[in-house]
């Protein structure tokens, strides 16, 4: 398994209307084929938001699916933190 420690680098293709596809068969029903699909996992630590991006594969935690133009080697995690406001 391979982490990367920085922003997803692939522009994140979603449903019309902006959100995550639910399932990945929804999102290969949108036209994309499994290597293009991506598990969404988010998570808030103290003020901080992370998000990963990983292997379709991935189902436990999962906030939903994205797709990109590029496709993955089935072994990548993108791992992302932004701050975020207390509330």
């Amino acid at each position: 398994m391979t982490d990367i420690y920085d922003n997803f680098p692939f522009d994140e293709l979603r449903t019309t209307t902006g959100d995550y596809y639910e399932s990945t068969h929804d999102a290969i029903k949108a036209g994309f084929v499994p290597t293009q699909i991506w598990s969404v996992i988010e998570s808030k630590c103290g003020n901080h938001r992370w998000v990963v991006h990983g292997p379709f594969t991935r189902v436990v935690g999962v906030q939903g699916y994205i797709a990109t133009t590029e496709r993955h080697d089935d072994n990548t995690y993108y791992h992302s933190v932004n701050e975020v406001e207390e509330s």
